[in-house]
């Protein structure tokens, strides 16, 4: 088997962090969607009172350009650092000591992909196991016919005798030496580094309508009366979706993001993962019908 193209182990490994597969708009099975309608706890646990009145004011701003509140929420949970944690893989582990059934002392670990040395180790066992079950096969058929044991059942059934299920584990074996063979380790840390942001750069791009800003932004300065122009520029620039995009990046991951950096993210996701992208916006789009204002 030829080695994997790695650009595809990426695809299919974004493809599965990114939840492209799952139901984004959490439907029951009377298909009504179950968005939450408040902001990510993350926000309220870790921020101050300031910063949160500032983020609750800029998610006012995206609603009235034309996003959907509980889109933008959802989208915003994707910035969590529990989200961020999820995406790199984990798995609920016993705690040392702690029997595997008790739900109550599982904790999560983090789980990263193996290297291709470490796969290497499962080919080379897996070739040595085939050549020893083959030298030794009428060894363990004159056993098997002693012992009568219960024969090994498969996805479907159970294999007529023992020679079969011999044949079905050597078949297997070289299967599973050949998936090792062709392994290839994906660059794990950096291809998920910061695809969080992926979620509001693209809801927003998709629905955040600038024109409808700037006539809220004339509409209260009028009422408002400013009488400072140069201020009244300075607001009218920074009520601008990309420039409320990246005021919400930056608060929500503690790093700052230019509207630029935002989108180059975005348009480089789409020129290396077309297929992605197109589902992405595909999910956005139904998260947008289903969500409310």
């Amino acid at each position: 088997m030829a080695r994997l193209d790695r650009n595809k182990v990426d695809e299919v490994l974004l493809r599965e962090r990114l939840g492209l597969d799952e139901n984004w708009s959490n439907r029951d099975e009377d298909g009504i969607a179950h968005l939450s309608k408040t902001p990510p706890s993350f926000i309220k646990q870790e921020y101050s009172e300031r910063e949160i009145a500032s983020f609750e004011s800029a998610v006012d701003r995206l609603v009235a350009a034309g996003c959907r509140r509980e889109a933008v929420y959802f989208c915003l949970r994707e910035l969590s650092p529990a989200a961020a944690q999820s995406r790199r893989g984990q798995e609920w582990v016993a705690a040392p000591g702690q029997k595997e059934g008790d739900p109550e002392k599982l904790h999560l670990r983090s789980l990263k992909l193996a290297q291709k040395d470490d796969l290497t180790v499962v080919a080379n066992h897996a070739k040595e196991t085939l050549k020893l079950i083959r030298r030794y096969r009428r060894e363990l058929l004159l056993a098997n016919d002693v012992s009568k044991p219960p024969l090994p059942r498969g996805l479907i059934a159970s294999p007529p005798d023992a020679g079969e299920a011999l044949s079905h584990l050597l078949q297997s074996l070289a299967w599973v030496r050949n998936l090792a063979n062709s392994y290839v380790a994906p660059f794990e840390t950096t291809l998920l580094k910061s695809k969080g942001l992926l979620y509001l750069t693209l809801y927003v791009s998709m629905y955040a309508d600038s024109e409808k800003l700037k006539s809220l932004q004339q509409r209260t300065d009028n009422e408002q009366h400013a009488a400072h122009s140069q201020r009244r520029r300075r607001v009218k620039r920074d009520v601008l979706p990309d420039r409320i995009l990246a005021k919400l990046a930056t608060l929500c991951t503690g790093q700052r993001w230019a509207p630029s950096d935002l989108n180059a993210k975005l348009k480089r996701f789409e020129k290396d993962y077309p297929a992605l992208h197109k589902t992405m916006k595909t999910k956005m789009a139904e998260l947008h019908r289903t969500a409310r204002e």
